[in-house]
């Protein structure tokens, strides 16, 4: 399968993100936030909590109308989505899995066609190293007067580009695969850590659970006043102010961290 887009990918990660919200009250921490999101280099489940930088959440907190605010007994930041609260019609309540990414595979054609197109380019590597060959030191006089001028000069024409093209019909495959082979390595290491996320929360640290109290305490109670405030169909106007918000979030969230 190729490699999902960038859009589909973000579009199921905010989705997967308000599902969680909802199901959380409408307040949750960076940590519930991660099974679901693309998390940047250094954002390790098995690391030391208190140095997780958590402004990967804050794409999803912008798209989502979320705010972050800091607890005042633990001093924790906790993501407050007050749209986003769990009504009585919400059929999604969230599921513990994280989110996964599907595989990604060099071909989708069956082992016999591999088979056969790796043959037609073993044979065409033999015509035209065959032609190349005649063309050049192969070339002797009993050959020259076996082709006669015609064959001896269509010889030299169809050797360079046919040697050409065989060389290439054989190498893109190699390289295809190459590129096939890295992106569905990055795409086992996302879900690694989305999943190791996932088990990170469902087994959560006295430092987690914590914060998860403090997301539990600081959880809008807001049923049955809430708004839709996710789509996945989104304007080109709406995409720009979201990008705004992430900016203004960024700085917001520096300033948060600062006054800790």
């Amino acid at each position: 399968a190729a490699p999902e887009s960038s859009a589909a990918r973000t579009s199921r990660q905010v989705a997967a993100a308000a599902d969680v919200i909802r199901a959380s009250g409408g307040a949750v921490v960076a940590e519930q936030l991660a099974p679901f999101l693309a998390l940047p280099p250094g954002v390790d489940a098995r690391g030391d909590e208190s140095a997780v930088d958590e402004a990967f959440v804050l794409p999803v907190v912008a798209e989502l109308d979320g705010r972050a605010t800091v607890d005042a007994e633990t001093g924790h930041i906790v993501y407050v989505f007050d749209d986003l609260v769990k009504t009585a019609s919400d059929a999604s309540s969230g599921g513990d899995a994280a989110l996964e990414e599907a595989d990604v595979t060099f071909s989708r054609a069956s082992d016999g066609q591999l088979f056969a197109a790796g043959a037609l380019g073993v044979a065409n590597l033999g015509v035209a190293a065959a032609a190349a060959f005649y063309a050049t030191v192969g070339l002797t006089p009993a050959v020259a007067v076996g082709l006669g001028p015609a064959g001896v000069a269509a010889v030299r024409a169809l050797a360079g580009p046919l040697l050409a093209y065989s060389v290439a019909f054989n190498a893109l495959p190699f390289a295809r695969k190459g590129r096939a082979e890295k992106a569905a390595a990055a795409v086992e290491a996302r879900n690694e850590a989305r999943q190791a996320w996932a088990d990170r929360v469902a087994r959560p640290s006295g430092g987690l659970r914590e914060k998860l109290s403090a997301a539990k305490k600081l959880a809008p109670k807001l049923l049955g006043r809430g708004r839709v405030a996710y789509s996945t169909e989104a304007s080109a106007d709406d995409q720009g102010l979201t990008g705004a918000r992430v900016q203004d979030d960024l700085a917001a969230f520096d300033r948060l961290l600062k006054d800790e």
